[in-house]
């Protein structure tokens, strides 16, 4: 045979159609690379005549009436968005009315405070927000509590609160924020947390006020947590799924981990753990870790001065902030020489304290010595700025409004303006401990195994994933190895053939099991019921031994 030679025309086709390939994917790369810019510009909504929220809008007025012209009630505005940081602007102002507004985000996080308008003035405010939801992964989300469930902060939506003396409002535009801008995580408990209803309010979610749009603030705190509840509900690691080099980790906590009483508890042991562990993730993902000592509690002595509640907890914090090179805001003090400032008296309007009848279902007085109001929790957000000019001034380079606090002169009480939401709780936040004279004691049941002494387990551990039903659990559990005793007992008396004797064998197995969960059982509530092999004043390593010579008899 011959050798094959293509026709030049066949090659002038070939080239063409190579050229024409080429152009098609080069168009197609193109249209779709302006198809992702085209999502990633902002979305304005403009509020004359916006609809309802609802899952088919995606966006609209919502959770109270829409407001009427010329209304000077607050008001609400969501658009569904996923996780992220968001960069809001809001054009503030009417052509019709003079307006005085002030812009709050999810659970009443403060961005834009008081802000005037004349008539037919509009002003442009830009600032950055954090949204987020549960979810951790496909197969894992943050055990939240049965009352977050309904908060702002966790829902799929962005969330915007108008309110002031007259909010206007004309348009707001929202669009993912440009990924440079640093992520302040905040980690605490309810003296952090975004306070969703009045009058409770914490420093955490005043402190956005502050800040340009180079940050953005991440309030993950939660009422009743600490520093080693808060790494078992998974909120550590929701924070860790978005955090990224150059952002920082603060961490206030002491309140609830004084409670935690028991072998392995303590501020110098499993606090000190815990912290760590907050510290050694950060730092393994670029992030800068920020300790914050636990603010004081209002309690006076004779001579009015503040009693220390928090045994050696703030100490302990210093003492790891020395050791492990790690910025501290030293609250703890701060807000001690800020009570004594206020006085006895004075100071009560810092907290939550108000006679019966003050808001809607208050049959009792609150008299909250743990707990900020908004005016109090205003405060100490400025006690906290003042620290982070000490501590990390990198990150009070980007301060927008720098109040040049002094806690010795905190701001007239007289003199501070808040309109509160329009939605009140009179149930007080979960798992702090009341002190007015002394730090409350709880006595738990401890347990006395030699080789444990150092361990830190706890049944809580153990159960829990269960989350609410962790007490459920615990009884089926306890049902189960009460089987497992009968039929220990009853192999122990009937050792008749090779069967008998190998359940006899694994008696000595569940004997141990037996023990085991005597001491973890020893950390709850119900350990009367649970810990079945409990016998007070000895020690569960005599038990040990006789289950397992019961087991071989």
């Amino acid at each position: 045979m011959g050798n094959y030679q293509a026709h030049p025309a066949s090659h002038q086709i070939i080239y063409i159609n190579i050229i024409y390939m080429k152009t098609t994917i080069i168009g197609l790369l193109l249209l779709a690379t302006a198809n992702i810019h085209a999502q990633e510009k902002a979305q304005t909504y403009q509020l004359a005549d916006a609809p309802r929220y609802s899952e088919e809008t995606g966006y609209g007025y919502d959770l109270v009436a829409t407001p009427e012209k010329g209304s000077k009630a607050p008001f609400f505005f969501s658009v569904r968005v996923p996780d992220g940081n968001y960069q809001v602007t809001v054009r503030l102002g009417s052509k019709k009315q003079a307006g005085v507004t002030t812009v709050r985000g999810e659970s009443r996080r403060l961005f834009i405070d008081n802000l005037a308008t004349k008539k037919g003035q509009f002003v442009d405010e830009t600032f950055i927000i954090n949204k987020r939801n549960p979810r951790i992964s496909e197969k894992e989300s943050v055990r939240i509590k049965p009352r977050e469930k309904a908060k702002l902060n966790w829902d799929d939506k962005l969330t915007l609160e108008f309110n002031g003396d007259a909010p206007v409002c004309q348009s707001i535009s929202i669009e993912p924020a440009d990924p440079s801008v640093i992520t302040v995580f905040l980690c605490g408990n309810s003296t952090v947390v975004d306070q969703d209803n009045e009058p409770w309010a914490s420093w955490g979610q005043m402190i956005p006020h502050f800040f340009d749009t180079d940050v953005c603030i991440a309030n993950y705190a939660e009422s009743g947590e600490s520093a080693n509840t808060f790494i078992a509900a998974g909120r550590l690691k929701k924070a860790l799924s978005q955090i990224k080099k150059g952002d920082y980790l603060f961490m206030e906590f002491g309140h609830n981990d004084q409670k935690q009483k028991g072998p392995g508890k303590g501020a110098y042991y499993s606090f000190m753990t815990s912290l760590k562990t907050f510290i050694d993730e950060a730092r393994a993902r670029g992030a800068y870790p920020v300790l914050v000592t636990p603010t004081q509690r209002r309690s006076f002595d004779a001579t009015g001065h503040i009693r220390d509640t928090h045994e050696d907890y703030p100490e302990a914090m210093r003492w790891l902030a020395a050791k492990e090179n790690v910025p501290l805001i030293d609250l703890n003090e701060m807000t001690r020489t800020l009570y004594e400032a206020l006085g006895t008296e004075t100071s009560k309007r810092a907290f939550v304290h108000y006679p019966a009848g003050t808001y809607p279902g208050q049959t009792k007085a609150f008299e909250d010595n743990t707990h900020f109001n908004p005016y109090g929790a205003y405060q100490i957000a400025q006690c906290v700025i003042e620290g982070m000019k000490k501590a990390v001034p990198e990150l009070a380079k980007h301060l927008k409004i720098d109040p040049s606090y002094n806690p010795a002169q905190p701001d007239d009480v007289n003199g501070f303006h808040w309109n509160e939401s329009p939605f009140t709780e009179i149930e007080k936040p979960d798992g702090q401990i009341e002190v007015v004279h002394a730090a409350k004691e709880i006595k738990a049941t401890q347990t006395t195994i030699p080789f444990f002494k150092s361990n830190n387990f706890d049944y809580a551990d153990l159960v829990g994933f269960m989350g609410e039903h962790a007490q459920t659990a615990g009884w089926i559990l306890f049902v189960i190895i009460t089987i497992f005793v009968v039929t220990a007992v009853s192999n122990g008396a009937n050792l008749n053939d090779g069967m008998d004797g190998m359940a006899a064998g694994n008696s000595a197995i569940i004997g141990l099991t037996l023990g085991i969960l005597a001491y973890v059982s020893s950390h709850i509530e119900y350990a009367g019921y649970l810990n079945i092999m409990y016998i007070p004043g000895s020690e569960e390593l005599v038990i040990f031994i006789c289950a397992f010579i019961g087991a071989l008899i």
